[in-house]
């Protein structure tokens, strides 16, 4: 591994040789010398060494001082001055620069070492700490460290940016003031359980801001131990997903809803009648099923265009919702073809009437871009279990049934009847 770059800062030729030659003993890489002030600036700012000796006293107009102040600024580069003595004025000067050290002449080959040594592992140490806290204040993810006892030493700016809580409101406190109350006494119990046996705890939690807004957030909690495997910190990374919950249940949403009309499509429709069917058997209750399909669509969407279609079947969509009891479920499975789903029935009656109910709905006018419309609808509906135990079969039933009231004329509504009963 190569050795630090050192640029030497020295007007007296023969010491600058002697210390040149010394440092190249020792491994160093010396690029120049510079005599002066001015030019060590100069040369800093070339060179870019990877330390300077600097010469306190320096002949012309700038002295070491003055250079290895400028230099120090615009180069960040750390200085070491070698002086000859002393002096406590021109030392309290000196320490305005921020040195890394003194070296007194004429020079000691181990101290000298050691000095250049110490000074470059103090500035690499200074640096991955500044980039450290660059990190920590920069980063998107907020991070919260706490002491043993879970108080709070240091949050991030992004931090606050999340939780509306700022440095002076959180320091001091209990990571509690992000408490949201939505989980129980398992959850925390199997979140110490983690972070005690396996160090750290990683997981999605709901936390609630300052505002008293409850968010979602994914959060990486890492335990700190010394060197006799006690916990001293807790270092708690976050970041916000609301967002991503939101895009989540989205395209949820969108794979189980029909895009026009927001209601349930076919796959939802099939999952909430399977749910349905299990209740009704564990409870020894009535189900129907209704199959129902609009009369005189197609001529309307032919003749006014699809974009009238289309807030036709929107306009449906309500009147069917506002005729349905709440619980009940109502799905588009097709183009003008809609399936709903009542359970819990006490008495068949009650599925009449709200079958009779749609059919006087859905057949008043529809005003859409100043036109009256009208349509009607032919409605089918099976039971279980008197019909079907199963979701194939009431389905099939009470399409069948619904095709018997299109035969009767439309704009009615027929129950499933066997076969051999309407012979």
């Amino acid at each position: 591994m190569a050795k630090a770059k050192i640029l030497i800062v020295e007007n007296e030729g023969i010491v600058a040789m002697d210390l040149k030659s010394r440092l190249q003993n020792l491994g160093y890489d010396v690029p120049d010398i510079a005599l002066s002030g001015e030019e060590a600036v100069k040369k800093a700012r070339e060179i870019q060494p990877d330390l300077a000796l600097m010469d306190i006293m320096l002949k012309g107009d700038m002295d070491g001082i003055e250079a290895a102040d400028i230099i120090r600024v615009s180069c960040d580069i750390p200085i070491i001055f070698l002086t000859a003595f002393l002096d406590e004025v021109l030392l309290r000067r000196a320490s305005i620069t921020e040195p890394y050290g003194y070296i007194l002449k004429p020079f000691d080959g181990r101290e000298l070492n050691a000095t250049i040594e110490m000074a470059l592992y103090k500035y690499k140490a200074e640096k991955e700490l500044r980039l450290a806290a660059k990190v920590f204040e920069n980063g998107m993810d907020g991070i919260m460290i706490t002491d043993a006892d879970g108080k709070i030493l240091k949050v991030n700016n992004a931090f606050t940016k999340i939780t509306g809580y700022a440095p002076e409101e959180a320091i001091g406190k209990n990571p509690r003031i992000l408490k949201s109350g939505k989980h129980d006494t398992e959850f925390y119990k199997s979140f110490w359980n983690d972070l005690i046996t396996n160090g750290k705890w990683e997981g999605e939690i709901w936390n609630r801001r300052k505002n008293g807004e409850i968010y979602p957030e994914w959060s990486l909690i890492s335990v700190v131990k010394d060197n006799h495997g006690n916990t001293t910190h807790y270092i708690d990374v976050m970041r916000d997903i609301t967002e991503r919950i939101r895009y989540e249940e989205r395209i949820k949403y969108q794979a189980y809803h029909d895009t026009l009309t927001g209601l349930p499509n076919r796959l939802l429709f099939y999952d909430r009648l399977s749910v349905a069917l299990s209740n009704a058997k564990r409870s020894k209750g009535i189900l129907a099923v209704i199959f129902l399909d609009i009369d005189g669509f197609k001529p309307i969407n032919d003749t006014f265009g699809h974009d009238v279609g289309d807030i036709l079947l929107q306009s449906i969509t309500k009147r069917l919702i506002n005729c349905i009891r709440q619980g009940d479920t109502a799905a588009r499975i097709g183009g003008d073809e809609f399936t709903l789903i009542l359970p819990q029935i006490m008495h068949k009656e009650e599925v009449d009437e709200i079958a009779r109910r749609l059919i006087d709905t859905l057949k008043e006018s529809y005003l859409i871009n100043k036109h009256n419309l009208y349509i009607t609808a032919s409605v089918g509906i099976s039971f279980y279990p008197d019909d079907g135990e199963d979701m194939q079969t009431l389905m099939k039933k009470a399409d069948i049934a619904m095709y018997s009231a299109k035969e009767k004329g439309k704009n009615n509504y027929q129950f499933y009847t066997p076969p051999y009963l309407n012979s």
